[in-house]
């Protein structure tokens, strides 16, 4: 994936890491199963079974195949979304993390921990990188990838106005150019937080995509439109769902059940 290559810059911030882990191991492929059964089985609310008629119609239009048994996602009444400090904090630890994957460069990403106290604000699986996997060119592509997932945090915190249906890659110097000129702090006072309705829409619309890819992928079953951008299908479907706090899990455990 062709990135461009990005000029940072300093925070006068002190960020401090906010994942949370719940008591049980949400990552278990147990306690999945028993969390999407539960949706499949229990009596969807009219909120939820709208938003998942509304996302088939919009996928239908788009010549992308769907199925009606597919459950619904969580509604505003069960969801748990993350704070405004949490996903400015988590923009912020994504985006460095995503330079080191685009340039590989341990120098930089010293000097770039260090001038954004970032330390405490990188997850551990970050922070690991970071430290031990910038010479992994298959580490170095999976962390370039998170650049998508910072576009999302970003839409989220209503610092962008759209995000777009997935056929292209997100736009790197944006994103870059935001971050450059706020401090943390200046994120959280200009945010405009997504409402639970814009989440999980957006949730639910990219949990139906990211099936008809997986489908499309593994069983061969039919042909999506050539245009979609498959990793930014994925990598927003993880974004998304430590939005609205799918099964409790922290940014690291994220999955994309399917």
């Amino acid at each position: 994936m062709k990135r461009l290559v990005p000029v940072f810059f300093a925070f006068s911030s002190v960020f401090a890491h906010s994942d949370e882990v719940g008591d049980s191991d949400p990552s278990s492929i147990e306690s999945r199963k028993e969390y999407i059964e539960k949706l499949t089985h229990d009596a969807p609310s009219e909120e939820a079974l709208a938003r998942k008629q509304k996302s088939i119609a919009f996928l239908k239009g788009k010549g992308v195949p769907t199925i009606e048994h597919l459950p619904v996602v969580a509604d505003s009444k069960s969801m748990k979304p993350r704070t405004t400090k949490e996903i400015a904090e988590r923009l912020v630890a994504c985006t460095l993390a995503a330079v080191g994957g685009e340039t590989g460069d341990a120098k930089l990403m010293a000097q770039l921990v260090t001038e954004y106290k970032a330390e405490d604000l990188l997850s551990p699986d970050e922070a690991d990188f970071i430290k031990n996997g910038l010479g992994d060119q298959q580490q170095r592509t999976q962390f370039s990838w998170r650049y998508e997932r910072a576009w999302v945090l970003l839409w989220a915190l209503g610092l962008i106005d759209d995000l777009e249906y997935p056929t292209n890659i997100c736009d790197v110097s944006k994103i870059v150019g935001i971050i450059r000129d706020n401090s943390l702090d200046s994120l959280i006072e200009k945010a405009k937080p997504r409402s639970k309705t814009e989440l999980l829409d957006a949730k639910d619309l990219i949990y139906r995509l990211h099936w008809a890819t997986t489908e499309e992928r593994v069983n061969k079953t039919f042909e999506l439109p050539a245009e979609l951008e498959r990793g930014v299908v994925w990598e927003r479907h993880a974004a998304l769902n430590w939005l609205i706090g799918y099964m409790g899990q922290s940014w690291d455990e994220i999955t994309t059940d399917t």
